[in-house]
Formats: structure tokens, C-alpha cells, sequence
């Protein structure tokens, strides 16, 4: 949602004005997510679909997924502190949250009011 906005307005508006614009979006949305992911391997696209199934049925249209792949960014890797893939990082809301490997226990993703809703 956000990559798409942000590909469209770098064609036609100033670099400082998209990321006031990407952070102003980001922060309207309740979760935002950093997937890092090598390639379409198995385990990749099993990351990829866990964590759109959570952003879909969980938490509808308050999130905001980045996809990253470090086979196309492999400095990113170092600047995110990544040691293993796939790697999901909750950016948003704070405090930060790490999980690496199987994506299949989300639950700890979420803040601890939505967890208790969804119980």
C-alpha cells in the first residue's frame, strides 16, 4: 500500500515531501512491519503468507507491511542487525518486537489490548 504510493509520487513530487508524506501515512496506521525475506524460497513465501494472513484477518486495514529482500539489499542486513531470515520486525507501536524463523505464532506481534480482544 505504502510502496505503491511512494513509487508513484517519487515520479512527480520532491524526495522531501514523499517521506513526510510515507511517515505522516505510517503513522495513521496502528502496526507497521518489516518483513526481511531472501528470494521466493519456501520459507520466504511461507513468512510472506503468515504475515499477510495477519494483517488481513487481525488487524484489517490498520497495518502497514514492507517487504524486503536482501538478495536485491544485502546492506540492509547489517544496518537492521539481521543474523537470520526470515526475520519480522514490528517498527510500530513501540517497543520494537523481533521474530525470526516460522512466522506461524503471530500472536506476539501484537500489542497486549489486541491480543486480549482476539482471545
Amino acid at each position: 500500500m505504502i510502496r505503491d504510493a511512494h513509487a508513484k509520487a517519487m515520479k512527480t513530487t520532491p524526495l522531501r515531501l514523499v517521506r513526510k508524506a510515507t511517515v505522516a501515512t505510517e503513522a495513521r496506521q496502528s502496526y507497521v512491519f518489516h518483513l526481511y525475506i531472501v528470494g521466493n524460497g519456501l520459507n520466504s513465501m511461507r513468512a510472506v503468507e503468515c504475515v499477510k494472513r495477519l494483517c488481513a484477518e487481525r488487524l484489517g486495514g490498520r497495518s502497514c507491511l514492507h517487504i524486503i529482500d536482501l538478495g536485491r539489499q544485502p546492506a540492509l542486513a547489517k544496518s537492521e542487525n539481521i543474523v537470520a531470515i526470515p526475520t519480522l520486525i514490528r517498527k510500530f507501536p513501540l517497543p520494537v518486537v523481533r521474530m525470526i524463523g516460522d512466522m506461524s505464532d503471530t500472536r506476539s506481534l501484537l500489542r497486549d489490548d489486541d491480543r486480549r480482544e482476539m482471545s
